[in-house]
């Protein structure tokens, strides 16, 4: 799915709430409209990234307690794609961002991506 025919999105919901964000930095920010579409979509896209980045660490700390090597290793994989994308280290302590996003997601039994690893492991998204 694609948002003005250049965005790669996830659902009709984000399209909605990217509307709104462009509007809102157009009409608020004062940005010319395409400069207030490309902010809304960097953001939206930073805040997919760190969803991620929370859904990776979570799902790494429950592999791990499982016993499950495989699966804790390519959630820290995926986990260290993110920080690098959001120019955090992922040895550091875990960002505010990322801690709020923390505990949302229902634990899984093996490994599962998140729909927005494609941001980190596809060029040009």
């Amino acid at each position: 799915m694609r948002w003005l025919s250049k965005y790669d999105i996830f659902t009709p919901d984000d399209e909605a709430n990217l509307e709104r964000s462009a509007a809102v930095n157009e009409f608020h920010k004062g940005m010319p409209r395409d400069v207030a579409e490309t902010s809304a979509y960097e953001d939206w896209k930073r805040n997919q990234i760190v969803k991620a980045a929370a859904f990776h660490l979570d799902q790494m700390g429950l592999a791990k307690g499982r016993g499950d090597k495989s699966s804790e290793q390519s959630h820290y994989g995926l986990y260290t794609l993110h920080c690098k994308a959001l120019g955090m280290d992922q040895f550091g302590s875990v960002g505010p961002e990322i801690h709020a996003q923390r505990g949302i997601v229902e634990p899984l039994e093996k490994f599962k991506n998140h729909q927005a690893d494609v941001f980190v492991l596809k060029k040009g998204i």
